[in-house]
């Protein structure tokens, strides 16, 4: 865990201490459950899916928590995971499988989590995935869980009882007598507990995003007919046969598509309203073109007379982009551009957005595409997928992680927090 990212908030944020015997013990019994190694670590913190950074240093397997990525596996210890981010999600719709989990399980979690751990197998109904293809035949998501003997021991405790309290003369039977006191003293009462969870289909799977292959977008029932954006450009050659649309992130007839499916937008009347926006990416540019000439720049203690003689120190280096967003700011500014074909390809993909009209979870799906797109849009990129900015942040110099730092805590906010609120609002209203 990043030290810097941790103090700001941005790492470790939301975690979920395990750090008893007693909690560490069911942790390592949901590992077994699920058939992985116990942990030895005697304290972890864990994510709202279960997933934790330090058993993952620990086994140097980012994907313990599963047995493919086709296979992903999670494991809840309290309640408080619910609205907990997830740091290492196998797939876009992680965060809202486990959050409609949660929703539609909440007191049974709350009432098992007292005694117990939940293990569950989040079950593709695939082995593992061989083609690209493969990804289009999950359409929906079985959710096993699994949580020690406390549902048989429920189950056998409740049979008892009734056993005991027929008519006729059962009190009096001792062996009878002695296996409920057995139940009660192990258990305790179980009668009245809740403590079943039936196998849950998930079936928001239209559009969504896997680590599978190297990295699969997966976009169906849009207009234009349904496609998949690969990130390792192979992948796409070899399917070129294949019924439906495969496109590389490299391809330039890529944002005409999404752009056909109505998931994007460039609007110039609304970065006209908000030019501190065209603002940031500019200095999103700028920390790219001088850290690359220079690791260890200050960025963030230069002056703006300071910026302009590194800039002019570059020459020719200063790549085309720059000054065409440059250009478009002070255009904006006087009411020059009124249309978007006057942009330049590369002006175009610097002002991609998600349409703001598309589903939380589409425009997020967005969001990480994009992000992929535009290795210089850092908000985007934490907001959309926190796990690529930290694959990012690991290889830039110190200087420009600090600038990193310093731009997050000014304009991010926590979803949580927006999810808390939400919930909040919403128990008000119900």
């Amino acid at each position: 865990m990043d030290k810097l990212l941790a103090d700001a908030g941005l790492f470790g944020q939301g975690l979920t201490l395990v750090d008893t015997p007693q909690l560490i013990e069911r942790y390592n019994d949901c590992l077994k459950r699920l058939g992985l190694p116990p942990t030895q670590l005697t304290s972890f913190s864990i994510d709202g899916i279960g997933w934790s950074p330090e058993i993952a240093q620990e086994t140097g397997n980012p994907l313990y928590l599963s047995h493919g990525v086709a296979n992903q596996l999670a494991i809840i210890l309290s309640p408080d995971q619910e609205h907990k981010p997830i740091y290492f999600p196998f797939s876009s719709f992680d965060r809202s499988l486990m959050a409609e989990f949660f929703k539609k399980f909440r007191q049974v979690i709350a009432d098992i989590t007292t005694t117990s751990g939940i293990a569950l197998d989040i079950d593709q109904e695939l082995t593992s995935y061989e083609t690209i293809l493969d990804l289009l035949l999950v359409e929906d998501i079985t959710v096993i869980s699994y949580c020690d003997d406390l549902i048989q021991a429920a189950q056998h405790q409740r049979k008892l009882t009734e056993e005991f309290l027929a008519p006729g003369n059962n009190w009096a039977n001792r062996e009878l007598t002695r296996q409920l006191i057995a139940s009660a003293q192990k258990y305790g009462n179980l009668r009245y507990r809740t403590v079943e969870i039936p196998d849950w289909r998930y079936e928001k799977l239209g559009c969504f995003y896997s680590r599978a292959l190297n990295g699969v977008f997966v976009f169906r029932n849009l207009p234009g007919g349904d496609f998949m954006v690969v990130e390792d450009g192979k992948l796409a050659k070899k399917n070129r046969a294949t019924q439906i649309d495969i496109f590389p992130l490299t391809n330039k007839h890529l944002i005409d598509r999404l752009e056909e499916a109505g998931l994007i937008t460039v609007n110039l009347s609304w970065y006209r309203e908000h030019p501190e926006i065209l603002e940031e990416k500019r200095d999103c540019l700028l920390i790219d073109i001088l850290s690359a000439a220079d690791p260890e720049i200050d960025y963030l203690h230069l002056t703006e007379p300071q910026k302009k003689a590194r800039l002019r120190s570059l020459g020719t280096k200063i790549p085309k982009i720059y000054k065409d967003l440059e250009r478009l700011i002070k255009r904006l500014e006087q009411n020059e551009v009124e249309s978007f074909d006057e942009l330049s390809d590369e002006l175009k993909l610097l002002l991609l957005q998600p349409r703001p009209d598309l589903e939380e979870e589409i425009w997020e799906l967005v969001g990480m595409l994009i992000a992929r797109l535009q290795p210089w849009r850092l908000l985007i990129t934490f907001i959309c997928d926190k796990n690529l900015f930290y694959k990012r942040y690991d290889g830039w110099p110190k200087a420009k992680q600090l600038w990193a730092i310093a731009t997050l805590k000014k304009h991010y906010r926590p979803k949580m927090n927006i999810l808390r609120e939400r919930a909040s609002k919403e128990e008000l209203t119900d």
